[in-house]
Protein backbone atom coordinates (compact mmCIF):
# COMPACT_ATOMS: atom_id res chain seq x y z
CA UNK A 1 0.00 0.00 0.00
CA UNK A 2 0.99 3.55 -0.48
CA UNK A 3 0.54 7.06 -0.15
CA UNK A 4 2.02 9.45 -2.10
CA UNK A 5 2.35 12.63 0.15
CA UNK A 6 5.15 11.49 2.19
CA UNK A 7 9.14 12.48 1.93
CA UNK A 8 9.98 9.12 2.42
CA UNK A 9 9.05 5.46 1.99
CA UNK A 10 9.36 2.83 4.07
CA UNK A 11 9.94 -0.77 2.89
CA UNK A 12 9.63 -3.62 5.56
CA UNK A 13 11.49 -6.61 5.47
CA UNK A 14 9.37 -9.13 7.81
CA UNK A 15 11.01 -11.99 9.72
CA UNK A 16 11.51 -15.78 9.06
CA UNK A 17 8.20 -17.76 8.87
CA UNK A 18 6.15 -14.62 8.43
CA UNK A 19 4.04 -13.12 5.86
CA UNK A 20 2.19 -9.69 5.44
CA UNK A 21 -0.21 -10.15 7.22
CA UNK A 22 0.80 -9.16 10.39
CA UNK A 23 2.18 -5.78 9.62
CA UNK A 24 -1.58 -4.95 7.83
CA UNK A 25 -2.12 -3.06 11.06
CA UNK A 26 1.45 -1.03 11.01
CA UNK A 27 1.08 -0.29 7.64
CA UNK A 28 -2.28 1.06 7.94
CA UNK A 29 -1.21 3.36 10.76
CA UNK A 30 1.76 4.49 8.41
CA UNK A 31 -0.45 5.46 5.53
CA UNK A 32 -3.11 7.23 7.80
CA UNK A 33 0.22 9.73 8.89
CA UNK A 34 0.95 10.04 5.18
CA UNK A 35 4.08 7.39 4.57
CA UNK A 36 3.72 5.36 1.84
CA UNK A 37 4.81 1.89 3.00
CA UNK A 38 5.60 -1.38 1.79
CA UNK A 39 6.19 -4.92 2.81
CA UNK A 40 6.52 -7.60 0.52
CA UNK A 41 6.02 -11.41 0.79
CA UNK A 42 9.47 -13.09 0.78
CA UNK A 43 10.67 -15.76 -0.95
CA UNK A 44 12.41 -17.63 2.52
CA UNK A 45 8.96 -17.95 3.89
CA UNK A 46 6.85 -18.57 0.87
CA UNK A 47 4.76 -21.98 0.96
CA UNK A 48 4.35 -20.92 -2.66
CA UNK A 49 7.91 -21.57 -3.12
CA UNK A 50 9.00 -24.24 -0.26
CA UNK A 51 6.93 -27.48 -2.51
CA UNK A 52 4.69 -28.57 0.42
CA UNK A 53 1.73 -29.04 -1.63
CA UNK A 54 -1.87 -28.47 -0.49
CA UNK A 55 -1.39 -25.14 1.44
CA UNK A 56 -4.15 -25.27 3.70
CA UNK A 57 -2.45 -28.57 4.87
CA UNK A 58 1.28 -27.80 3.99
CA UNK A 59 3.85 -30.94 4.36
CA UNK A 60 7.20 -29.76 5.39
CA UNK A 61 8.35 -33.19 4.77
CA UNK A 62 8.50 -33.41 1.01
CA UNK A 63 11.56 -33.26 -0.91
CA UNK A 64 13.05 -29.53 -1.65
CA UNK A 65 12.09 -27.36 -5.12
CA UNK A 66 14.02 -28.38 -8.09
CA UNK A 67 16.08 -25.28 -7.31
CA UNK A 68 16.57 -25.55 -3.81
CA UNK A 69 14.83 -23.80 -1.03
CA UNK A 70 14.57 -19.86 -1.12
CA UNK A 71 17.45 -18.20 0.59
CA UNK A 72 17.98 -14.63 2.13
CA UNK A 73 19.41 -13.78 -1.10
CA UNK A 74 16.29 -14.08 -2.84
CA UNK A 75 14.33 -11.99 -0.37
CA UNK A 76 16.93 -9.51 -0.91
CA UNK A 77 16.66 -9.34 -4.57
CA UNK A 78 12.27 -8.89 -4.26
CA UNK A 79 13.31 -5.98 -1.94
CA UNK A 80 16.00 -4.52 -4.32
CA UNK A 81 13.40 -4.35 -7.19
CA UNK A 82 11.02 -2.17 -4.82
CA UNK A 83 14.30 -0.10 -3.94
CA UNK A 84 15.20 0.48 -7.73
CA UNK A 85 11.74 1.68 -8.13
CA UNK A 86 11.62 3.86 -5.26
CA UNK A 87 14.80 5.37 -5.68
CA UNK A 88 15.47 5.74 -9.44
CA UNK A 89 12.59 6.23 -10.48
CA UNK A 90 10.11 8.07 -8.53
CA UNK A 91 13.14 9.48 -6.66
CA UNK A 92 11.80 8.85 -3.19
CA UNK A 93 14.13 8.74 -0.22
CA UNK A 94 13.48 5.38 1.43
CA UNK A 95 13.56 3.84 5.06
CA UNK A 96 14.47 0.31 5.55
CA UNK A 97 12.77 -1.01 8.56
CA UNK A 98 13.94 -4.77 8.83
CA UNK A 99 11.93 -7.20 11.53
CA UNK A 100 14.21 -10.30 13.40
CA UNK A 101 15.85 -12.10 10.76
CA UNK A 102 14.76 -9.60 8.08
CA UNK A 103 16.40 -7.23 9.62
CA UNK A 104 19.18 -9.53 7.67
CA UNK A 105 17.73 -8.71 4.57
CA UNK A 106 17.40 -4.88 5.00
CA UNK A 107 21.18 -4.71 6.04
CA UNK A 108 22.02 -6.80 2.51
CA UNK A 109 19.82 -4.63 0.68
CA UNK A 110 21.21 -1.42 1.63
CA UNK A 111 23.91 -1.34 -1.03
CA UNK A 112 26.13 1.69 -1.28
CA UNK A 113 24.96 2.50 -5.06
CA UNK A 114 21.21 2.94 -3.28
CA UNK A 115 22.28 4.82 -0.22
CA UNK A 116 21.37 8.59 -0.34
CA UNK A 117 24.57 9.33 0.92
CA UNK A 118 26.34 8.00 -1.65
CA UNK A 119 24.34 9.38 -4.43
CA UNK A 120 24.27 12.82 -3.73
CA UNK A 121 28.11 12.89 -4.21
CA UNK A 122 27.31 11.42 -7.64
CA UNK A 123 25.22 14.35 -8.15
CA UNK A 124 21.99 11.99 -7.69
CA UNK A 125 18.97 12.74 -5.12
CA UNK A 126 17.05 10.32 -3.21
CA UNK A 127 18.04 7.24 -1.23
CA UNK A 128 18.63 4.97 1.58
CA UNK A 129 18.69 7.70 4.60
CA UNK A 130 18.52 4.87 7.33
CA UNK A 131 17.60 1.76 8.39
CA UNK A 132 15.48 0.75 11.38
CA UNK A 133 16.20 -2.20 13.58
CA UNK A 134 12.73 -3.94 15.20
CA UNK A 135 13.82 -6.39 17.37
CA UNK A 136 16.15 -6.97 14.52
CA UNK A 137 19.29 -9.53 14.04
CA UNK A 138 22.58 -6.97 13.55
CA UNK A 139 24.42 -9.44 11.88
CA UNK A 140 28.48 -9.10 11.36
CA UNK A 141 29.64 -9.18 7.53
CA UNK A 142 31.39 -12.45 6.92
CA UNK A 143 28.30 -14.21 8.95
CA UNK A 144 24.92 -15.25 8.09
CA UNK A 145 21.70 -15.68 10.05
CA UNK A 146 22.40 -19.28 10.59
CA UNK A 147 26.11 -19.63 11.38
CA UNK A 148 25.86 -16.23 13.89
CA UNK A 149 24.09 -18.26 16.23
CA UNK A 150 25.49 -21.41 16.38
CA UNK A 151 28.57 -22.62 18.27
CA UNK A 152 31.74 -21.81 16.21
CA UNK A 153 33.50 -24.71 18.75
CA UNK A 154 31.34 -27.28 16.67
CA UNK A 155 29.08 -28.59 19.63
CA UNK A 156 25.89 -29.68 19.33
CA UNK A 157 23.53 -27.29 17.27
CA UNK A 158 21.00 -24.86 19.06
CA UNK A 159 17.75 -25.22 18.06
CA UNK A 160 15.58 -22.48 19.65
CA UNK A 161 12.49 -23.16 21.88
CA UNK A 162 9.81 -21.42 19.31
CA UNK A 163 11.20 -24.06 16.21
CA UNK A 164 10.32 -27.72 15.01
CA UNK A 165 12.81 -29.01 12.22
CA UNK A 166 11.58 -31.82 9.64
CA UNK A 167 13.19 -34.82 8.55
CA UNK A 168 15.59 -33.29 6.67
CA UNK A 169 16.66 -31.39 9.59
CA UNK A 170 18.99 -28.22 9.18
CA UNK A 171 19.25 -28.99 5.24
CA UNK A 172 15.35 -28.75 5.18
CA UNK A 173 12.55 -26.72 6.82
CA UNK A 174 12.07 -25.48 9.97
CA UNK A 175 8.43 -24.17 11.27
CA UNK A 176 7.50 -22.73 14.51
CA UNK A 177 5.64 -23.81 17.77
CA UNK A 178 4.12 -22.40 19.98
CA UNK A 179 3.26 -19.61 17.66
CA UNK A 180 1.14 -17.35 19.67
CA UNK A 181 3.14 -17.41 22.66
CA UNK A 182 6.23 -16.78 21.35
CA UNK A 183 5.75 -14.47 18.56
CA UNK A 184 2.46 -12.80 19.67
CA UNK A 185 2.68 -12.77 23.06
CA UNK A 186 0.81 -9.27 24.43
CA UNK A 187 -1.82 -9.63 21.93
CA UNK A 188 -5.31 -11.46 23.71
CA UNK A 189 -5.65 -14.74 23.03
CA UNK A 190 -7.66 -15.22 20.30
CA UNK A 191 -5.71 -12.75 18.12
CA UNK A 192 -2.49 -14.27 18.89
CA UNK A 193 -3.93 -17.65 17.97
CA UNK A 194 -5.64 -15.88 14.22
CA UNK A 195 -1.91 -14.74 13.67
CA UNK A 196 0.00 -17.83 14.80
CA UNK A 197 -2.02 -19.56 11.82
CA UNK A 198 -0.47 -16.96 9.46
CA UNK A 199 3.15 -18.49 10.39
CA UNK A 200 4.59 -20.41 7.63
CA UNK A 201 8.06 -22.24 7.38
CA UNK A 202 11.34 -21.36 6.61
CA UNK A 203 15.26 -23.41 5.38
CA UNK A 204 18.07 -22.11 7.71
CA UNK A 205 19.22 -18.90 6.68
CA UNK A 206 22.28 -19.35 5.24
CA UNK A 207 23.66 -16.54 2.66
CA UNK A 208 26.82 -14.55 4.37
CA UNK A 209 26.54 -11.41 4.35
CA UNK A 210 28.93 -9.16 2.46
CA UNK A 211 27.41 -5.28 2.71
CA UNK A 212 28.39 -3.06 5.82
CA UNK A 213 25.88 -0.63 5.73
CA UNK A 214 26.51 -0.24 9.44
CA UNK A 215 29.30 2.83 9.08
CA UNK A 216 27.40 4.31 6.27
CA UNK A 217 23.94 4.83 7.12
CA UNK A 218 22.02 5.99 9.80
CA UNK A 219 20.31 2.80 11.73
CA UNK A 220 18.29 2.62 14.60
CA UNK A 221 17.00 -0.30 17.30
CA UNK A 222 14.07 -0.98 18.74
CA UNK A 223 14.80 -2.98 21.79
CA UNK A 224 11.42 -5.28 22.71
CA UNK A 225 11.60 -5.46 26.64
CA UNK A 226 9.76 -8.48 26.19
CA UNK A 227 10.61 -10.92 23.66
CA UNK A 228 10.40 -14.16 24.01
CA UNK A 229 11.82 -14.85 20.81
CA UNK A 230 15.05 -12.70 20.85
CA UNK A 231 15.38 -11.36 24.53
CA UNK A 232 16.71 -8.15 25.41
CA UNK A 233 19.77 -9.77 26.38
CA UNK A 234 20.82 -10.78 23.26
CA UNK A 235 19.59 -7.63 21.45
CA UNK A 236 21.86 -5.00 23.55
CA UNK A 237 24.70 -7.35 23.14
CA UNK A 238 24.52 -7.06 18.90
CA UNK A 239 23.86 -3.40 19.23
CA UNK A 240 26.89 -3.06 22.23
CA UNK A 241 28.82 -5.33 19.27
CA UNK A 242 27.92 -2.84 16.18
CA UNK A 243 27.98 -0.17 18.39
CA UNK A 244 31.77 0.04 19.51
CA UNK A 245 32.92 0.01 15.70
CA UNK A 246 34.57 3.75 14.23
CA UNK A 247 31.72 5.15 11.89
CA UNK A 248 28.31 3.26 13.45
CA UNK A 249 25.51 5.63 14.34
CA UNK A 250 23.20 3.57 15.81
CA UNK A 251 20.04 5.04 17.92
CA UNK A 252 18.34 3.20 20.55
CA UNK A 253 14.79 3.40 21.61
CA UNK A 254 12.85 0.93 23.96
CA UNK A 255 9.34 -0.68 24.33
CA UNK A 256 7.70 -3.10 26.47
CA UNK A 257 6.84 -4.98 24.21
CA UNK A 258 6.79 -8.79 22.89
CA UNK A 259 8.14 -10.49 19.32
CA UNK A 260 5.70 -7.87 16.78
CA UNK A 261 5.66 -4.68 17.89
CA UNK A 262 3.81 -3.84 15.25
CA UNK A 263 0.44 -5.64 16.71
CA UNK A 264 1.15 -4.71 20.07
CA UNK A 265 2.47 -1.16 19.73
CA UNK A 266 1.71 -0.08 16.39
CA UNK A 267 1.10 3.61 17.50
CA UNK A 268 4.44 3.60 19.57
CA UNK A 269 6.50 2.09 16.94
CA UNK A 270 4.66 4.14 13.97
CA UNK A 271 6.11 7.27 16.06
CA UNK A 272 9.59 6.07 17.12
CA UNK A 273 10.15 5.55 12.94
CA UNK A 274 8.78 8.75 12.69
CA UNK A 275 11.31 10.29 14.76
CA UNK A 276 14.28 8.47 13.27
CA UNK A 277 13.20 9.10 9.84
CA UNK A 278 12.96 12.74 10.91
CA UNK A 279 16.27 12.62 11.96
CA UNK A 280 17.54 11.07 9.06
CA UNK A 281 16.12 13.04 6.53
CA UNK A 282 17.86 15.93 7.86
CA UNK A 283 21.10 14.60 8.72
CA UNK A 284 23.15 17.93 7.51
CA UNK A 285 20.04 19.83 7.19
CA UNK A 286 19.96 23.99 6.36
CA UNK A 287 17.38 26.44 7.63
CA UNK A 288 16.06 28.16 3.93
CA UNK A 289 14.12 31.27 3.92
CA UNK A 290 11.64 32.05 0.98
CA UNK A 291 9.66 34.73 -0.53
CA UNK A 292 6.61 34.67 -2.76
CA UNK A 293 4.95 37.24 -4.60
CA UNK A 294 2.59 37.06 -7.24
CA UNK A 295 5.06 37.46 -10.16
CA UNK A 296 8.54 35.45 -8.31
CA UNK A 297 9.45 32.78 -6.13
CA UNK A 298 12.78 33.86 -4.39
CA UNK A 299 14.90 31.15 -1.70
CA UNK A 300 17.57 32.77 0.13
CA UNK A 301 19.47 32.74 2.31
CA UNK A 302 20.05 28.76 2.76
CA UNK A 303 22.08 28.77 5.69
CA UNK A 304 24.04 25.03 6.69
CA UNK A 305 25.48 25.48 9.99
CA UNK A 306 28.32 22.95 10.38
CA UNK A 307 28.01 21.84 6.74
CA UNK A 308 30.55 22.45 4.01
CA UNK A 309 29.93 24.27 0.87
CA UNK A 310 30.27 20.59 -0.82
CA UNK A 311 27.75 19.18 1.64
CA UNK A 312 25.34 22.00 1.05
CA UNK A 313 25.61 21.67 -2.75
CA UNK A 314 24.65 18.02 -2.10
CA UNK A 315 21.64 18.76 -0.45
CA UNK A 316 20.67 21.20 -3.21
CA UNK A 317 20.86 18.46 -5.66
CA UNK A 318 17.18 17.29 -5.43
CA UNK A 319 15.76 20.27 -5.52
CA UNK A 320 17.85 21.10 -8.70
CA UNK A 321 17.29 17.73 -10.56
CA UNK A 322 13.88 18.51 -9.89
CA UNK A 323 13.45 21.88 -11.54
CA UNK A 324 15.30 20.54 -14.19
CA UNK A 325 13.00 17.24 -14.66
CA UNK A 326 10.36 19.54 -14.90
CA UNK A 327 11.85 21.92 -16.88
CA UNK A 328 11.73 25.08 -14.74
CA UNK A 329 14.04 27.37 -15.27
CA UNK A 330 15.47 29.69 -12.12
CA UNK A 331 17.35 32.94 -12.70
CA UNK A 332 21.34 33.28 -12.98
CA UNK A 333 21.78 36.51 -11.23
CA UNK A 334 19.59 38.98 -8.85
CA UNK A 335 19.93 41.39 -11.76
CA UNK A 336 17.21 39.55 -13.18
CA UNK A 337 14.81 40.93 -10.41
CA UNK A 338 15.87 44.28 -9.83
CA UNK A 339 13.33 45.01 -6.64
CA UNK A 340 15.64 41.86 -5.02
CA UNK A 341 18.81 42.78 -6.11
CA UNK A 342 18.76 46.45 -4.85
CA UNK A 343 22.08 47.48 -6.62
CA UNK A 344 23.96 43.96 -5.63
CA UNK A 345 24.11 42.93 -9.57
CA UNK A 346 26.99 41.02 -9.29
CA UNK A 347 25.54 38.69 -6.63
CA UNK A 348 24.80 35.23 -8.37
CA UNK A 349 21.14 34.02 -7.69
CA UNK A 350 22.40 30.53 -7.15
CA UNK A 351 25.98 30.69 -5.24
CA UNK A 352 27.70 29.07 -2.14
CA UNK A 353 30.11 30.01 0.20
CA UNK A 354 31.56 29.07 3.63
CA UNK A 355 31.84 31.90 6.56
CA UNK A 356 33.92 31.25 9.45
CA UNK A 357 31.08 32.69 11.88
CA UNK A 358 27.22 33.07 11.42
CA UNK A 359 28.07 37.04 11.99
CA UNK A 360 29.92 36.77 8.65
CA UNK A 361 27.66 34.74 6.56
CA UNK A 362 24.53 37.47 7.71
CA UNK A 363 26.32 40.47 6.57
CA UNK A 364 27.21 38.92 3.24
CA UNK A 365 23.48 37.58 2.80
CA UNK A 366 21.28 40.15 4.38
CA UNK A 367 21.06 43.64 2.75
CA UNK A 368 20.06 46.74 4.85
CA UNK A 369 16.31 46.65 4.84
CA UNK A 370 13.96 49.23 6.61
CA UNK A 371 11.85 46.91 8.92
CA UNK A 372 8.77 49.39 8.84
CA UNK A 373 8.24 48.69 4.78
CA UNK A 374 5.63 46.31 5.73
CA UNK A 375 3.15 45.26 8.16
CA UNK A 376 3.32 41.40 9.18
CA UNK A 377 1.51 38.17 10.70
CA UNK A 378 2.54 35.01 10.49
CA UNK A 379 1.27 31.17 11.15
CA UNK A 380 3.38 27.95 11.46
CA UNK A 381 2.53 25.57 8.65
CA UNK A 382 3.02 21.91 9.82
CA UNK A 383 4.71 19.32 8.03
CA UNK A 384 1.36 16.83 7.70
CA UNK A 385 -0.21 19.88 6.38
CA UNK A 386 2.70 19.94 3.64
CA UNK A 387 2.28 15.74 3.18
CA UNK A 388 -1.14 15.71 3.21
CA UNK A 389 -3.33 18.54 2.16
CA UNK A 390 -0.73 20.75 0.13
CA UNK A 391 -3.38 21.52 -2.68
CA UNK A 392 -5.51 23.64 0.29
CA UNK A 393 -2.45 25.37 1.75
CA UNK A 394 -1.35 26.19 -2.39
CA UNK A 395 -4.88 27.41 -2.73
CA UNK A 396 -4.56 29.47 0.30
CA UNK A 397 -1.23 31.08 -0.54
CA UNK A 398 -3.06 31.90 -4.25
CA UNK A 399 -5.30 33.72 -2.37
CA UNK A 400 -3.55 35.79 -0.66
CA UNK A 401 -1.26 36.57 -3.45
CA UNK A 402 -4.30 37.60 -6.11
CA UNK A 403 -5.78 39.86 -3.04
CA UNK A 404 -3.21 42.63 -4.36
CA UNK A 405 0.04 43.89 -2.69
CA UNK A 406 0.68 40.78 -0.13
CA UNK A 407 3.65 38.60 -0.17
CA UNK A 408 4.47 35.34 1.77
CA UNK A 409 7.51 34.45 3.11
CA UNK A 410 8.54 31.32 5.08
CA UNK A 411 11.52 30.25 7.11
CA UNK A 412 12.00 26.31 6.73
CA UNK A 413 12.76 25.21 10.21
CA UNK A 414 13.51 21.60 12.09
CA UNK A 415 13.20 22.10 16.20
CA UNK A 416 12.16 18.29 16.73
CA UNK A 417 14.38 18.92 19.95
CA UNK A 418 12.35 19.50 23.04
CA UNK A 419 12.39 22.09 25.23
CA UNK A 420 10.14 23.42 28.23
CA UNK A 421 9.35 26.84 27.06
CA UNK A 422 8.57 27.07 23.40
CA UNK A 423 5.24 26.51 21.78
CA UNK A 424 5.16 22.72 21.09
CA UNK A 425 3.87 23.62 17.67
CA UNK A 426 7.11 24.31 16.65
CA UNK A 427 7.62 20.57 17.29
CA UNK A 428 5.77 19.66 14.75
CA UNK A 429 6.24 22.12 12.15
CA UNK A 430 7.62 22.71 8.63
CA UNK A 431 8.22 26.07 8.27
CA UNK A 432 7.09 29.85 9.86
CA UNK A 433 4.63 31.35 7.20
CA UNK A 434 4.95 34.96 7.31
CA UNK A 435 2.29 37.43 5.24
CA UNK A 436 3.15 41.16 4.27
CA UNK A 437 1.55 43.79 3.46
CA UNK A 438 2.42 47.17 2.64
CA UNK A 439 3.11 49.91 4.89
CA UNK A 440 2.87 53.93 4.24
CA UNK A 441 4.42 56.78 6.32
CA UNK A 442 1.73 58.88 4.91
CA UNK A 443 -1.74 57.70 5.34
CA UNK A 444 -2.56 55.65 8.26
CA UNK A 445 -6.30 55.23 7.07
CA UNK A 446 -4.49 53.25 4.54
CA UNK A 447 -2.27 50.78 7.20
CA UNK A 448 -5.41 50.50 9.52
CA UNK A 449 -7.22 48.60 6.49
CA UNK A 450 -4.18 46.76 5.66
CA UNK A 451 -3.66 45.46 9.13
CA UNK A 452 -7.51 44.42 9.14
CA UNK A 453 -7.17 42.28 5.69
CA UNK A 454 -3.94 40.46 7.81
CA UNK A 455 -6.01 39.51 10.16
CA UNK A 456 -9.27 38.99 9.19
CA UNK A 457 -8.38 37.59 5.32
CA UNK A 458 -4.83 36.67 4.84
CA UNK A 459 -3.90 35.00 8.64
CA UNK A 460 -7.34 33.86 9.17
CA UNK A 461 -6.87 31.36 5.82
CA UNK A 462 -4.11 29.85 7.21
CA UNK A 463 -5.62 29.21 11.03
CA UNK A 464 -8.59 27.54 9.17
CA UNK A 465 -6.08 25.03 7.64
CA UNK A 466 -4.06 24.76 10.95
CA UNK A 467 -6.54 24.59 14.01
CA UNK A 468 -5.25 24.18 17.39
CA UNK A 469 -2.15 25.68 15.90
CA UNK A 470 0.47 28.99 16.46
CA UNK A 471 2.37 31.64 15.42
CA UNK A 472 5.98 32.75 15.98
CA UNK A 473 5.91 35.82 18.43
CA UNK A 474 8.08 38.31 16.74
CA UNK A 475 6.84 37.67 13.16
CA UNK A 476 3.18 37.61 14.33
CA UNK A 477 0.30 39.74 13.82
CA UNK A 478 0.08 42.14 16.30
CA UNK A 479 -3.99 42.12 16.57
CA UNK A 480 -2.98 37.85 16.72
CA UNK A 481 -6.94 36.74 18.34
CA UNK A 482 -6.12 34.37 21.42
CA UNK A 483 -2.41 35.01 21.32
CA UNK A 484 -1.67 33.29 24.48
CA UNK A 485 -2.52 29.70 23.08
CA UNK A 486 -0.79 30.86 19.17
CA UNK A 487 2.19 32.19 20.36
CA UNK A 488 2.53 30.29 23.71
CA UNK A 489 0.33 27.06 23.68
CA UNK A 490 0.08 24.98 26.72
CA UNK A 491 2.97 27.08 28.37
CA UNK A 492 1.14 30.16 28.89
CA UNK A 493 -0.44 29.33 32.65
CA UNK A 494 3.19 28.60 33.95
CA UNK A 495 4.36 31.72 31.78
CA UNK A 496 1.78 33.96 33.11
CA UNK A 497 2.52 32.39 36.61
CA UNK A 498 6.53 33.17 36.15
CA UNK A 499 5.55 36.97 35.45
CA UNK A 500 3.09 37.67 38.42
CA UNK A 501 6.08 35.99 40.36
CA UNK A 502 8.81 38.07 39.07
CA UNK A 503 7.33 41.10 37.37
CA UNK A 504 4.04 41.90 39.97
CA UNK A 505 3.69 45.68 38.77
CA UNK A 506 4.07 44.54 35.23
CA UNK A 507 6.91 47.29 34.80
CA UNK A 508 8.01 45.58 31.49
CA UNK A 509 4.95 45.15 28.65
CA UNK A 510 4.71 44.29 24.84
CA UNK A 511 1.53 43.97 22.88
CA UNK A 512 0.84 40.11 22.99
CA UNK A 513 3.42 39.72 25.33
CA UNK A 514 2.76 37.39 28.47
CA UNK A 515 0.35 39.24 30.45
CA UNK A 516 -0.59 42.06 28.02
CA UNK A 517 -4.02 40.95 28.28
CA UNK A 518 -4.25 42.91 32.02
Amino acid sequence: MSSRNSPYAVVICHGSYHTPEPYLPFLAALESKGIEAYCPQLPSSDLRKLNVGDLSKPDFDRDPPRDGYPQAIDDVEVVTEILNRLVMDDEKHVVLLGHSSGAFTATMAARPELQAKSRREKGFSAGIIGIFYECGFLIPVGESVHSFFQPKDGSEAIIPPFCQFHSRGFEGLACTKDGAKYFFNGLDDDTAKYYEGTLTASQPLTTVLDNDPYVSVPCAYLITENDLVLPPVYQESMIEMQGQRSGVELSVYRCGAGHSPHLTWTEGLVSVLEDFAQKAFNIGGAHASFFLTNESFTISPILGPGVSKVQLQQLLVPTLTRLKKRAIQYSKSLSDHPTLANGNDSISAFHIDEFPTFYDSYRSYNFPVNVSQLQIGGRLIPRSLVQNNISSLLHAQRSILGAGRAIVSGVCVNVSVADPAVNPVWRTSLYDAVIGTPFSYTNNSLNVAYANLLTNRFLQLLEDLTPGGGAYINEADFQQPDFQHALYGVHYPRLLAIKAKYDPLDMFYALAAVGSET
